[in-house]
């Protein structure tokens, strides 16, 4: 069982339960599943940043590793254009685990 499916917020929970009907059905499927968008920083969270010279979220003190959409944009037309890819799931990420 995914740590998702024990997940105890809802967008998590929310999110494991469309992968495993997804899952389960006859489609073909191939699964891009990014962390946290960078440019969240310069949208999102740009007040935050600008007014406390920090992000703002009910995160304590994890840690994720921002990802650029350009980045997840390549990856995915590769996976949709190439062969190989169908029936998997790629978890995307930044190459750094920062705080918060």
């Amino acid at each position: 069982m995914e740590a998702t499916a024990t997940a105890k917020t809802p967008i998590p929970r929310a999110h494991w339960a469309v992968e495993e009907y997804i899952r389960a059905s006859c489609l073909q499927w191939t699964m891009v599943k990014p962390n946290f968008f960078m440019q969240n920083l310069s949208s999102t969270y740009a007040d935050d940043i600008a007014r406390h010279g920090e992000i703002r979220v009910p995160a304590g003190r994890s840690r994720t590793a921002f990802i650029d959409a350009r980045d997840i944009g390549a990856v995915t037309a590769t996976v949709l254009t190439e062969p190989g890819h169908d029936r998997k799931a790629y978890t995307l990420s930044g190459e750094q685990s920062l705080q918060f």
